[in-house]
């Protein structure tokens, strides 16, 4: 059933795809949890741009990743899938149940970071963050 976490997650995968040129020769698939906001420094990782503004991820980086937030505030840390607006959490490859309130830091921080990316969006800062950095 969807009200298990893992099923959820099993019905909304969504195909990404770079092409790189200098990749062509060595072409990867990588199975990555991915959201939204991980788009914007994996295409600036890909060009050798350094926005330092960002909320996501570089997908194609071995660097520590953070927790991969969805739009409707829900984000997996680990192997973890944390659902706040319904007060559940729960283990990816177990199933098992977890107690949400073990996340509360990570919660307030996906909603910050999630918060942050409309306003961005909403306002098309972009733009003028690009701007400030360059300079």
């Amino acid at each position: 059933s969807l009200e298990d976490a893992a099923d959820w997650k099993a019905t909304r995968r969504v195909t990404l795809m770079f092409r790189v040129p200098e990749y062509a020769k060595s072409p990867k698939v990588l199975y990555e949890n991915a959201g939204h906001m991980d788009i914007l420094p994996t295409a600036a990782g890909l060009m050798g741009l350094k926005i330092k503004t960002v909320f996501g991820n570089d997908l194609l980086s071995s660097g520590k990743k953070s927790p991969v937030v969805f739009r409707n505030g829900s984000y997996i840390d680990g192997d973890t899938f944390v659902e706040p607006g319904i007060g559940r959490a729960s283990n990816l490859r177990t199933g098992e149940r977890r107690d949400d309130g073990e996340f509360e830091k990570e919660t307030q921080e996906a909603a910050r970071r999630l918060k942050y990316s409309d306003l961005i969006l909403e306002h098309n800062l972009i733009e003028k963050i690009l701007n400030i950095q360059s300079h």
